[in-house]
């Protein structure tokens, strides 16, 4: 079966995105199913292993039951333990056979694939930047149209996977106030905004400071900010929504309220440093913002945090505890020397080193360099693993166990 008009870029000869494979009407103008995967079983037969990182499903007897169901919400950075888990569920299928291949798709191929694939390289080291990743899918496949916070967590992946690897903490944060500065133009005479704000840990809205339209604070470009006050502890993945409050007239001339996005802002709290007071937000690090008028020069939104000292209890382990760093190496990606080499002459270009998390900015209570504040994160007694049994890595956790294609042993070589 020749490829003809699929949708389907391969990255890597080991790593394919593709757009979804459809059925019925719909196929004429997505990926037809069968077309799929006839493709498939003529050029990898019995080899390749599917991530579906949409909302939506199909049967997974269509390829032969390796289908790992991994979506996540539209407009959203994925969880991190769930991206670190993919990342660990494709290595370890390629790992087992050198044939194997990963096919990775969300609804266009685009967005989604990126942060996982681009993630993916990180994850094997192939590179130490979100940048050059997100280069390498752009020239490979086409500009995947991500967000900040999307390239955020791509970083923590290589955070995570660098020579002195940072691994997140487990201690909830006070986040007392989110603070921008200088005042968004959001109302209709462009002099300011009248905001409330959402918080979400995962998937749950844990705080809202929406009220009656006349209680909420209408702010000025005069006063120079506009502060929320929030004093919510959280812990893991964050998402934070503002929105502005316009005033409509409703029936019998009841005052209602229109709410409008700002923007959004997401990261993990495990990657905040111990003593840190403030996490700053730069107007390129914040996600979906409106027209740029809206926003004054040097807009920047910053929270005012408070990290607690105590970690806090968590029933199961995180995917990242007891791997072996040491096994992981790039090559794996690719068929053979000569494809590994091509690749690294044309995206492998000497990479700037950066400062870990880059795209949010920190101010500590004490003066600490780079290094130091660093070196918090780093347990060089990080527990490693043999080999035994890095093929049960996702039978502790209920997402991996019921979502991801659970990959056949094999006996040991």
């Amino acid at each position: 079966y020749a490829k003809g008009e699929l949708d389907l870029s391969y990255i890597t000869s080991r790593i394919a995105v593709m757009s979804f494979p459809a059925e019925g009407v719909e196929s004429a103008i997505k990926n037809n199913i069968e077309d799929v995967r006839l493709f498939l079983d003529s050029k990898h037969p019995g080899h390749y292993a599917v991530y579906n990182l949409s909302p939506r499903t199909y049967r997974p007897a269509r390829f032969h039951n390796r289908v790992s169901e991994c979506g996540w919400s539209a407009r959203r950075a994925p969880n991190l333990q769930n991206l670190y888990s993919i990342c660990r569920n494709m290595h370890q299928w390629l790992k087992q056979d050198q044939k194997n291949i990963c096919i990775v798709h969300c609804l266009d191929g685009r967005a989604a694939s990126a942060v996982v694939v681009c993630s993916f390289l990180c994850f094997c080291r192939l590179f130490t930047t979100a940048e050059a990743a997100v280069y390498m899918f752009s020239m490979k496949r086409c500009p995947p149209g991500i967000w900040p916070s999307h390239k955020r967590y791509i970083e923590y992946m290589c955070d995570m996977m660098a020579e002195e690897p940072i691994i997140p903490h487990n201690k909830p944060i006070l986040v007392k106030s989110i603070i921008m500065t200088p005042v968004p133009l959001f109302n209709k005479q462009r002099s300011g905004c009248r905001p409330f704000c959402e918080v979400f840990v995962g998937e749950e809205r844990v705080v809202t400071t929406s009220q009656e339209y006349d209680k909420m604070k209408d702010f000025k470009i005069e006063d120079g900010k506009a502060e929320i006050p929030l004093n919510v502890t959280v812990q893991g993945d964050i998402l934070i929504v503002i929105y502005h409050a316009r005033s409509t007239l409703g029936g019998r001339l009841q005052a209602k309220m229109a709410s409008m996005k700002m923007f959004q802002l997401q990261f993990h709290t495990g990657f905040v440093p111990r003593n840190a007071t403030t996490v700053k937000f730069a107007k390129y690090d914040l996600d979906a913002c409106d027209i740029g008028e809206k926003y004054p020069d040097l807009f920047q939104v910053n929270l005012e945090v408070e990290v607690e000292p105590r970690d806090k209890l968590s029933h199961e382990s995180p995917p990242w505890e007891n791997v072996n760093l040491k096994g992981l190496n790039p090559k794996i990606l690719f068929s053979n020397r000569e494809e590994q080499q091509e690749i690294l002459s044309k995206f492998g270009k000497p990479e700037l080193p950066r400062q870990p998390g880059s795209t949010a900015q920190y101010e500590e209570e004490m003066e600490t360099s780079a290094h130091s504040s660093k070196s918090e994160f780093t347990d060089p007694d990080y527990p490693q693993n043999d080999d035994s049994d890095a093929n049960n890595f996702f039978s502790t956790l209920d997402w991996q166990a019921s979502q991801l294609f659970q990959i056949p042993e094999t006996p040991p070589e």
